[in-house]
């Protein structure tokens, strides 16, 4: 799946880390949707905390992307969105179980308006 029509992007990033376990950044890119609304840049911007549960990590993000330069048709799908994400994740040796609830709009061409639902359930995965 490509973004950019499997041209090259540029994607730049930046990211702080805060005290506390406090962190944001923004991610950028050139996008080719090869739609009718000629969008071509992509701004993300996110931030959150971790909280510490007795060597459990529970991390809370608010992630926004935003395509600020597409031409939206009248009563068309605006591509712009907020999704919040909460992770829990505990580390056995080289062994790490991880679990994701994000919640995000439904996004549909042949609806305008968007409601917020629970994307997929939490599922555990391992990470090497």
């Amino acid at each position: 799946m490509s973004n950019s029509d499997r041209k090259p992007a540029f994607q730049p990033t930046v990211n702080w880390t805060g005290p506390d376990g406090f962190y944001a950044g923004a991610w950028g890119s050139n996008v080719d949707f090869k739609d009718r609304q000629n969008a071509s840049i992509e701004l993300d911007l996110y931030g959150g905390k971790h909280f510490d549960l007795d060597g459990t990590d529970l991390n809370i993000e608010a992630y926004y992307y935003s395509y600020s330069n597409h031409d939206r048709p009248l009563g068309g799908a605006n591509y712009s969105y907020f999704e919040t994400i909460a992770q829990l994740s505990h580390s056995f040796d080289k062994l790490t179980l991880m679990g994701s609830l994000p919640s995000r709009p439904i996004i549909s061409p042949t609806r305008a308006r968007n409601g917020m639902s629970p994307a997929r359930p939490l599922t555990p995965s391992t990470i090497g």
